[in-house]
């Protein structure tokens, strides 16, 4: 799993001359978190929260991918109990849409598949339409509108849930008048 990614398994789109480490994150990769942070982010996380997830939450799984030794894109994930939670996934400008969000979200699904977790959940902005479009490709479906979750911007956020380990997730966008 965590480790140099085979490109022959994936399909990510990276270039021939990169090598992609998917490795936990550390408090030296910070500086280099929080210049992503600031730049993908209108709300972005601090550098004590990020402090926390990594060396204080037992619950956390916070995992860096490093391409031409700087962090290109990173996640910070929670199990609790049986669920997963995404709390923040972020890929650098010059690295979008080559699938390595997919690679950040794949690990996290397998390390929660380890921990028994059968469901994932996270929350996106209403007006992130290419993130909700990722997530739909990766299982998840939308469950419940957060009206004004993001407080700053006065936006919505769209909880999404999908199955782990073959459970079956409640509720569906129909079920829940989101279509």
């Amino acid at each position: 799993m965590i480790g140099v990614i085979d490109r022959s398994k994936s399909d990510f789109q990276i270039g021939e001359s990169h090598a992609l480490t998917l490795r936990r994150l550390t408090i030296n990769d910070l500086d280099m978190v929080e210049k992503i942070e600031q730049n993908v982010f209108q709300s972005p996380w601090s550098r004590r929260a990020f402090l926390y997830e990594i060396k204080e939450n037992q619950f956390a799984i916070p995992l860096a991918v490093i391409i031409d030794e700087k962090i290109c894109a990173y996640i910070v994930a929670w199990t609790v109990t049986d669920e997963l939670h995404i709390g923040t996934i972020a890929v650098d400008e010059p690295w979008r849409r080559r699938g390595i969000a997919k690679i950040l979200l794949e690990e996290v699904f397998q390390i929660a598949n380890k921990r028994q977790c059968t469901r994932a959940y996270l929350e996106v902005r209403r007006s992130n339409e290419s993130a909700q479009k990722l997530y739909a490709r990766l299982g998840f479906h939308a469950i419940a509108v957060r009206p004004k979750y993001y407080a700053l911007q006065q936006e919505d956020a769209i909880v999404m849930a999908r199955p782990l380990n073959g459970a079956p997730v409640h509720g569906s966008e129909e079920d829940n008048g989101l279509v």
